[in-house]
């Protein structure tokens, strides 16, 4: 589901339209949050989500990276933030 480039670590949760990964960025050796849509239907939501992500900036904020496409599944990238 996701570019090589992403080692997924493990599953973090996940809904009816969604499942979120702890991945290791292998480009930048970063550890991000990944969202995948795993509905087809709902990728002009899941883009409009990603475009309000894109223009929020704020420390208390998780960090919005990037958005993709891969193998037909959309995906954000975003910070990783470990505790829960």
């Amino acid at each position: 589901m996701l570019p090589r480039r992403f080692e997924v670590l493990r599953e973090v949760g996940g809904g009816g339209t969604s499942v979120v990964f702890h991945a290791r960025d292998k480009e930048s050796g970063r550890e991000v949050a990944v969202k995948v849509l795993v509905k087809e239907r709902l990728e002009e939501r899941f883009q409009a989500e990603a475009a309000r992500l894109s223009l929020l900036s704020h420390p208390n904020l998780v960090e919005f990276l990037e958005v993709g496409r891969h193998d037909g599944h959309d995906f954000l990238v975003m910070e990783y933030l470990g505790g829960g």
